[in-house]
C-alpha cells in the first residue's frame, strides 16, 4: 500500500495583497510554512514542510495633529508673530510627507488672526520654543517628510499670526492647522482605500485615516498684556563659519504689549553642552539697562549661575521690551 501526502498552505488573496500591520515597517516580508510529523505503521516517517505563503505588508497612511499651547494664547491689539504650536505624528509604517495648509477664517470666534510674513516654522534646532535667524527653526517651504511611527517621527509646527488693531479684550481668534498625506491619490480619500504600488518601495498603500487628513484648532485672546520672547543668532552670519572655536552672539527680544503689568517676570538661558558662556559679555538694553552687567548675583538685572544665564526684571507695566546680548565659544 503506498500513501501520498501533501501538505498545502494556503494564504488568502486578500492577505496577500492588503496586509496591514501598523507596527511592521512597510515593505516587510512575512513568510509561513508549515510542518506534518506523521508515521505510518508504527513507523515515523520524515516530515514534511509546506511551500512558504508570503505576503508583503502594506504601508498604512496614518497620522495625528495636536494643538500644543493648553490655553488660548494671549495677545494684544496690535500684536505680530505669535506663534500657536501643533504637533504632528507619523503614525503610520512608512516615511511619509505631509503637506500643512492653515484656516483663519473660522467660524464662532470674534475675529481673524492674519498670517505673519512667514507664516508656519518646523521645529529643527532641538530647543523647545520658536527661535528664528541663524541656527532657528526652519520656516515650511511647502512639504515636510517624517519616518515610519518611531519617537522621530513626532514634530512641533509653529503657526504665526499678526492681530489686527481695535480689537477688544477677551476677543477670541480662531486658527485651523491642516496636515494632509501627500501620497499621490491619499488626501481627500476615503477610509481603507487602497493606493496600489505608492508605498515604501512599490508596496500598496491603505489610507488608515479619514481623508488621510488631521487638524486640529489653536486659539489666540486678546488680552491687556501679552509678553513674548525671540532668541536669534546673531553671529556669525554665514553656518558656513560654525566650526569649533567660533564665537556665537546670541539675542533674546522680550516684548511686553497691550496694557497692564508682567509681575515677577525673569529672563533664563541654560547654557547648553557644546558650547561655553563668554564671561562678562551680557549686555541689557530696553527698560532696563547695564552694558557691560556683571555675572554676579549683585545691583544689576544680570546673572550667571549654575551654567544659567538670568536677567530678574521684576513688575513691568506694558507696554516695554528687554534685549539681552551675550556671546558663547563653540566647543574644540
Amino acid at each position: 500500500m503506498r500513501f501520498f501526502i501533501q501538505i498545502l498552505l494556503l494564504a488568502s488573496v486578500f492577505a496577500a495583497a492588503n496586509a496591514r500591520a501598523a507596527g511592521t515597517a512597510a515593505g516587510t516580508p512575512i513568510s509561513n510554512t508549515a510542518t506534518l510529523n506523521y508515521s505510518i505503521a508504527g513507523v515515523p516517517n520524515p516530515p514534511i514542510t509546506s511551500a512558504p505563503a508570503v505576503l508583503t505588508v502594506d504601508e498604512l497612511i496614518a497620522l495625528t495633529l495636536t494643538w500644543q499651547d493648553g490655553a488660548a494664547v494671549a495677545v494684544s491689539s496690535p500684536d505680530a508673530n505669535t506663534p500657536l504650536s501643533f504637533a504632528l505624528t507619523n503614525t503610520g509604517n512608512g516615511t511619509e510627507s505631509f503637506t500643512l495648509s492653515r484656516n483663519n477664517a473660522l467660524p464662532g470666534d470674534q475675529y481673524d488672526p492674519v498670517s505673519s510674513a512667514v507664516p508656519i516654522y518646523l521645529e529643527s534646532n532641538g530647543i523647545p520654543g520658536l527661535q528664528t535667524g541663524v541656527g532657528g527653526d526652519t520656516a515650511y517651504a511647502g512639504s515636510l517628510t517624517l519616518p515610519a511611527n518611531v519617537p522621530a517621527s513626532t514634530v512641533i509646527v509653529y503657526v504665526l499670526s499678526d492681530t489686527p488693531a481695535g480689537l477688544a479684550n477677551g476677543n477670541r481668534g480662531d486658527v485651523q492647522l491642516t496636515a494632509a498625506s501627500a501620497t499621490p491619490g491619499a488626501s481627500g480619500a476615503a477610509l481603507g482605500t487602497t493606493l496600489n504600488g505608492v508605498g515604501d518601495g512599490g508596496v500598496d498603500a491603505v489610507v488608515g485615516v479619514p481623508l488621510a487628513q488631521a487638524s486640529d484648532t489653536g486659539s489666540y485672546l486678546v488680552g491687556g498684556v501679552s509678553v513674548t520672547v525671540v532668541k536669534t543668532l546673531l553671529s556669525p552670519a554665514d553656518p558656513a563659519d560654525l566650526t569649533p572655536g567660533a564665537m556665537l552672539t546670541y539675542r533674546l527680544v522680550l516684548t511686553l504689549a497691550g496694557s497692564g503689568t508682567a509681575s515677577a517676570l525673569v529672563l533664563s538661558d541654560p547654557i547648553p553642552a557644546g558650547i561655553s558662556y563668554v564671561a562678562g559679555s551680557t549686555t541689557l538694553s530696553g527698560n532696563l539697562t547695564c552694558a557691560p552687567c556683571t555675572d554676579a548675583v549683585d545691583a544689576d538685572p544680570v546673572s550667571f549661575v549654575a551654567n544659567t544665564l538670568s536677567a530678574t526684571l521684576g513688575n513691568v507695566p506694558a507696554p516695554a521690551s528687554f534685549t539681552l546680548e551675550f556671546q558663547t565659544t563653540l566647543a574644540q
